[in-house]
């Protein structure tokens, strides 16, 4: 130390100290055993978090449209395969909902081929539904996605895919 002290002077060995310091400080910080954060991946892994159930009893991982049906015009939410378009309580008004069931889910509401291809489904399209520009309501009005056209009649129920009913004969 003696030596260090007549080259460096003393406040060259305050220095010095300071430096042996902060390598004692970094040596022994990579010894210390690390525990690293659960693997919170959403792809799974060994440290999956279990799926809680929401307020209501839906499930975290249940289908949830990425727009709120509410906000589809009716030519986006027939065409939607999360949603479905259903007649309202007045002549001429609609309600977009999220779809429910095997014949609904995951299917665009006017796919007549696709819906009799599923087991138990059947199409069908109800008198005087008009798709034209503004012939009906919903929540959204029709916009640019709706043909420009007149119908003969309006205001009833648009096309639907639905669940037959199944009689069991004993």
């Amino acid at each position: 130390m003696r030596v260090l002290e007549d080259r460096l002077g003393r406040r060259g060995l305050r220095i010095c100290g300071r430096m042996v310091s902060l390598w004692a400080v970094v040596a022994v910080w990579g010894c210390v055993e690390t525990h690293p954060w659960p693997d919170l991946d959403p792809r799974g892994g060994a440290d999956e978090m279990p799926a809680l159930p929401l307020p209501g009893g839906a499930m975290d991982d249940d289908p949830v449209p990425a727009t709120p049906c509410e906000t589809y015009p009716r030519a986006t939410c027939i065409a939607s395969l999360d949603c479905t378009l259903s007649k309202g309580d007045e002549p001429d008004e609609y309600r977009c909902e999220a779809a429910n069931g095997p014949c609904e889910e995951g299917l665009a509401q006017d796919d007549v081929d696709a819906c009799r291809a599923r087991p138990m489904c059947a199409y069908r399209e109800e008198m005087c539904y008009c798709a034209c520009r503004g012939s009906g309501r919903a929540a959204v009005m029709d916009g640019e996605e709706a043909e420009e056209c007149l119908c003969a009649c309006a205001g009833g129920g648009p096309p639907r895919c639905f669940e037959e009913a199944v009689d069991f004969v004993d």
